[in-house]
């Protein structure tokens, strides 16, 4: 009998173990999805305000469309300090300026951020560039009435950012 009720209690204590397990590891999951979908918006957001500061910034300037050679000195410029492809692109979706020196004077008219900025004041999309070979978040505010500014960020900070919460985590636990 006493062996009966003994065996009875590892299978009931296996049982919630294996429950609590499975629990904290789809907490766990759920967590970091919630935090990168934060960190997202987060980030978003900064580069909004980036590049709404840049786009300021060329009206401020009164940098004519037409002079490619100041549109890429500020390009390059806004590029090195914020760490981001940075782009502008005529009301008509044509690249003016473009701080990877890639696609100018092509049309980026189809690509939903542009699309959406263009048509709404500003867009945001996430995609992989063929361009830089890399997932990249772009932000389109209204620069002018004559075009667009973007600003794109590899999503590479983003699975750092997810590593070290992994490391974090990894670490509390033990």
């Amino acid at each position: 009998m006493f062996r009966r009720i003994a065996s009875m209690r590892w299978r009931i204590a296996s049982a919630y173990l294996l429950l609590l397990a499975v629990t904290l590891t789809l907490l766990a999951l759920v967590s970091v999805q919630l935090l990168r979908a934060t960190y997202l918006r987060t980030l978003q957001d900064g580069v909004a305000g980036q590049a709404c500061v840049l786009a300021t910034l060329v009206a401020s300037e009164q940098i004519p469309l037409t002079d490619t050679a100041q549109l890429n000195a500020l390009v390059h410029t806004a590029s090195i300090q914020l760490g981001a492809r940075v782009t502008i692109a005529s009301r008509v979706g044509v690249e003016l300026a473009d701080s990877l020196d890639v696609g100018v004077g092509t049309s980026i008219l189809n690509r939903p951020e542009v699309h959406d900025a263009l048509q709404q004041g500003q867009g945001a999309n996430e995609r992989f560039s063929a361009a830089t070979g890399t997932r990249s978040g772009c932000i389109l505010p209204p620069s002018a009435p004559q075009g667009a500014l973007r600003v794109g960020v590899p999503l590479a900070v983003i699975a750092q950012a997810q590593a070290q919460l992994t490391i974090v985590r990894s670490s509390l636990g033990s």
